[in-house]
């Protein structure tokens, strides 16, 4: 097992943190991370960040989602005021 470190703190504080999606299966901290080259993040908000690059589509909510507009495909259903 490598060790990352995270503030000069030992990884092994959040490499078991579960992340559960909302559809599939869920993994780890630990595990997300081992699918990257990365040894040190300078802070919990570059951990945050290099998760958010590497977790799956599993994680992303509806994809293609706008709230802006309909959803691609749906113009026969958009409004205009």
């Amino acid at each position: 097992m490598r060790t990352v470190e995270i503030n000069a703190r030992p990884y092994e504080t959040v490499g078991d943190t579960e992340l559960s999606p909302p559809d599939g299966e869920s993994t780890t901290i630990r595990a997300v991370v081992d699918r990257s080259d990365v040894e040190t993040f300078d802070s919990a908000d570059d951990l945050y960040d290099t998760l958010m690059m590497l977790v799956g589509a599993q994680f992303i909510g509806r994809r293609y989602y706008d709230d802006r507009g309909g959803m691609p495909g749906d113009e026969e259903n958009e409004v205009s005021f």
